[in-house]
């Protein structure tokens, strides 16, 4: 059986090809609702949850996004013959792209090792969806991921950010940003009008913007990066209608993490804006 170590995620909305479900199937597998196999292949691999993932950009550059993401591991039935692996870059590629979709990465990416990878970004009804498609092992496996972008259920109240910024004097945001960069990502635009909306219910409250990050890279690269993911949020809410006296920025770079940086999970819980009140 074909072993992968790639984050790869699955699903979207075409049908590539007719099959016939293998009884090698893993328990609990299916192929997400909106896409279908390969001819002779059979689900190795299974996983859906909300998760952070990687998507490949052109310049073996990587862009952390979350979501909703279905992975799954697809290997050829041993008694069939393997397509070659630009054939399964085609199929999907091509079955995207007649859809409106936008092939942002088709080609061999250093950071997915050997095969051939394609990242591609689609867009239906307001929501946000990027496949990413890896085929390796001279077309024997490949692995198909959807990342559909929308806000993760809170299971657990905490209550509003006002009610935690009044009870413990600060409250850390989840603001994404471009990798390695002070651009806020469009996903945030929830968390900063909630910002908006407690300064204006407030008027005499004051904020000092945090700005943190992991532990890549240079550590005074990082220091800069932080500061100005900090000053990102506040001209941000400056340009929302909030006085630019009543914000204050500062960034900590990679010196007060939160949780373990030898981990992805952790590094990104270690990327965050801190609001402390003033």
């Amino acid at each position: 059986m074909i072993k992968n170590s790639f984050i790869i995620f699955a699903g979207l909305f075409f049908i590539i090809s007719s099959y016939n479900v293998s009884a090698q199937d893993v328990v609990g597998s299916s192929d997400h609702s909106l896409v279908s196999r390969m001819k002779d292949f059979y689900i190795a691999g299974y996983e859906h949850s909300y998760n952070e993932i990687q998507i490949p950009f052109p310049g073996e550059k990587l862009k952390p996004m979350e979501g909703q993401l279905t992975h799954i591991v697809y290997e050829v039935n041993e008694d069939k013959t393997p397509p070659i692996e630009l054939q399964i870059i085609r199929n999907y590629t091509g079955a995207l792209t007649r859809l409106g979709a936008k092939v942002v990465f088709d080609g061999e990416h250093g950071e997915f090792g050997a095969g051939r990878t394609a990242s591609i970004e689609y867009h239906e009804g307001g929501k946000e969806v990027w496949v990413v498609v890896n085929a390796y092992a001279e077309g024997q496996a490949y692995s198909l991921w959807v990342l559909e972008i929308r806000n993760m259920q809170q299971d657990v109240k905490e209550g509003s950010m006002a009610e935690q910024l009044a009870k413990a004097g600060q409250v850390t945001v989840k603001i994404n940003f471009d990798t390695g960069s002070s651009d806020i990502r469009p996903e945030s635009s929830a968390v900063l009008q909630e910002i908006t909306d407690m300064l204006k219910a407030d008027p005499a409250l004051k904020l000092r913007i945090e700005g943190h990050t992991d532990d890549q890279g240079q550590p005074w690269a990082n220091l800069m990066l932080s500061i100005d993911r900090a000053s990102s949020v506040a001209r941000a809410l400056h340009k929302k209608g909030i006085a630019a006296e009543r914000l204050a920025v500062s960034g900590f770079g990679q010196t007060t993490p939160v949780a373990d940086n030898t981990t992805e999970k952790g590094r990104a819980e270690n990327r965050r804006v801190t609001l402390v009140r003033l």
